[in-house]
Order: structure tokens, then C-alpha cells, then sequence
């Protein structure tokens, strides 16, 4: 079956770095549709990506996963409807069921264009630029300082401790965003340049994505219907992007991170860090930042292990490759 065109408009970029920003300011937009995260490529497929959907019984293992999951709820959905869509209109792999998610998505919110935002697929540029060559993808951009400081306040469950992990992480990411947006289908925008001058952005970012200009955009008026669970009082109230948007909290990091938290950082994620405009200011750091990176580095590992979604891996990635063996 041949697949109709598409030219989705994807968020990318580290945690933190203002994707979630970003999506709502886009979903504000008349034509837009921008999903929540899928982190369809980054988990679903690492997990399952054993499995060939175009394969019956195949589809069947990963479907059953999916559809007792509660991703499709938390967006509105039914897994009949994206199933449907899937088999009706689109085909049985990988792209088709990413697609028919998205497509889903944006019909439920009656819009023309639809789009996605999971900061991790921006490890995985090449695969969705290669799922769809009309596609334009915004990787957003922000001082690693803040980055790193705003991942270690929330402490997620599989996040890192470690700050120079964070901050190779960033360091890695941003090379990999610069080499696509040479190729002009790839845009990097600066959180801290949105948030000070927020309509001019979103103008140069309409232009880019081939849509007019929209003043909900940047007031986010409407945000509060695209939200995750739209439902959720709690979290209208502690919905911090739906606040205005404030300069004077690009430099809150300051405060935040310890002087050995901040070399280790800027160590990590040069030349990177100099060459897209932001000023170290650690200076020469002490050797007590040595001595404490080197103890990061040698506990890493065990973090790693540690952190691993044993429960998923073996339950979804080993179950299911046992299960395909089966008559």
C-alpha cells in the first residue's frame, strides 16, 4: 500500500530544554496538532523492535501491548479507532502505527496537520526524517546549565544523578541537531531567545513549518485543552507553561547548582556550549571537581543497572520474543 504524503511537524530535544513549551504554543495554532509524547521510537520500538508488525501474528504481540497500556487513553484514543486507522488507511509497520497514533490524535482535536513532541526522538532524527522527507522537525535549544540543574530538581524515576551525564548527553544532542539543520529541515531554537522575544521566534518558526503566523501562539490562551489530562485541576493550577513568559528565570540555575556542578557541566559540554553563545563561568575550576567527576564516573554504572525498566524489558521485549516462538 502505498503511504499518503505527510508533513508532521516534530518537537525534539533534551528534557527540560522547553519542548513542552513548545508543543503548546504550536498546538495553539488553528492548523496544528502537536501529540504528547509517544516516546514511540525511543521506548516502544527499543523494546519490542524485535518484532516485524507486518507480520500478523507479530502485530498481534505488540498491538496487545499497546493496547493495554494507557498511552492511547491519555491522549483521547481507542485502540479500535488507531487500530483501524492503521488497517484502513495506512499500513501494518512501525511508521504506519507512529502515524495512525498522530492522525488519531489530530482528529480528535479537529485539526488539519498533525505533529508530535518526545524530547528523545531527537536521538533518532535520521529515522523520522527518513519515515517522512516533508517532515520539519524544532529542536529545541537551552543553556545545559539549566538543563542539567532543572533535570536534577525533578529527580525522575530513571534520571541520572550525575551531572556530567546530563550534560554529555546535551552535548552529543546538539552536535547531531546542528548537522540536520544544515540540511534545512531541521531548525534549532533557542529557549532562551523564545522566551525574550517570543512573538519574532514564533514568526521565524511559522516561516520555517510552511504556516502563517497565529497571536494565540504566543498568549497560549487555549493551552490548558492540550494538555495531557485536560481533566486534571491540579495540574491546570501547576501548569508552569501556561504562565507568561519570563526572562528573569533563565538565569535561576545560578542559584541552583553547586560551584562543582557547574565545572563539571561546562566541562562536559564543550566546545558546544562556547560555540552556540553561552559564557562559562566556572572559570578554572578546583581539583575537588576532579575528584568528584571521577567518582561519578566510576558509580555510573551501577546507576545504569540499577535504573533499568527490568519490569519492561522482560514482561515486553523477552515475553513477547518468547511468545512468537510458540505455536
Amino acid at each position: 500500500m502505498e503511504l499518503i504524503p505527510e508533513n508532521p511537524v516534530f518537537v525534539v530535544g533534551l528534557p527540560r530544554s522547553g519542548t513542552t513549551l513548545m508543543r503548546m504554543m504550536l498546538s495553539c495554532h488553528p492548523h496544528l496538532a502537536i501529540a504528547p509524547e509517544t516516546n514511540f521510537i525511543n521506548s516502544w520500538m527499543r523494546v519490542y523492535g524485535h518484532l516485524d508488525p507486518s507480520r500478523p501474528r507479530d502485530f498481534e504481540l505488540f498491538w496487545q501491548a499497546l493496547a493495554q497500556s494507557d498511552l492511547l487513553p491519555s491522549f483521547g484514543l481507542t485502540p479500535e479507532a488507531v487500530r483501524r486507522e492503521v488497517e484502513e488507511n495506512i499500513e501494518a509497520s512501525w511508521r504506519g502505527i507512529f502515524t495512525a497514533i498522530c492522525r488519531c490524535y489530530a482528529a480528535r482535536t479537529d485539526k488539519p496537520r498533525w505533529g508530535e513532541k518526545t524530547p528523545r526522538h531527537a536521538e533518532h532524527l535520521e529515522t523520522l526524517l527518513e519515515w517522512y522527507p516533508d517532515a520539519r522537525i524544532l529542536y529545541m535549544q537551552r543553556d545545559p546549565r539549566a538543563v542539567v540543574s532543572s533535570i536534577l530538581a525533578k529527580n525522575w524515576a530513571r534520571s541520572s544523578r550525575f551531572p556530567h551525564v546530563h550534560a554529555r548527553r546535551w552535548r552529543l544532542s546538539v552536535r547531531a541537531a546542528s548537522r540536520q539543520a544544515a540540511q534545512d529541515r531541521l531548525m534549532m531554537v533557542g529557549y532562551e531567545r523564545l522566551v525574550r522575544d517570543g512573538e519574532g521566534v514564533l514568526r521565524e518558526i511559522c516561516a520555517f513549518i510552511g504556516e502563517d503566523y497565529h497571536p494565540d501562539m504566543l498568549t497560549r490562551a487555549d493551552a490548558p485543552r492540550y494538555r495531557l489530562y485536560p481533566d486534571h485541576e491540579e495540574s491546570l493550577r501547576n501548569f508552569p507553561v501556561l504562565k507568561p513568559l519570563n526572562p528573569a528565570s533563565l538565569d535561576k540555575w545560578r542559584g541552583h547548582l553547586s560551584p562543582v556542578q557547574t565545572a563539571i557541566i561546562e566541562d562536559q559540554s564543550r566546545p558546544e556550549l562556547s560555540a552556540l553563545g553561552y559564557e562559562p563561568v566556572a572559570g578554572s575550576a578546583p581539583a575537588s571537581w576532579r575528584i568528584a567527576y571521577l567518582g561519578h564516573r566510576m558509580l555510573r554504572p551501577f546507576e545504569t543497572v540499577a535504573k533499568l525498566p527490568w519490569a519492561k524489558v522482560f514482561k515486553g521485549g523477552a515475553g513477547t520474543m518468547i511468545r512468537r516462538l510458540l505455536p
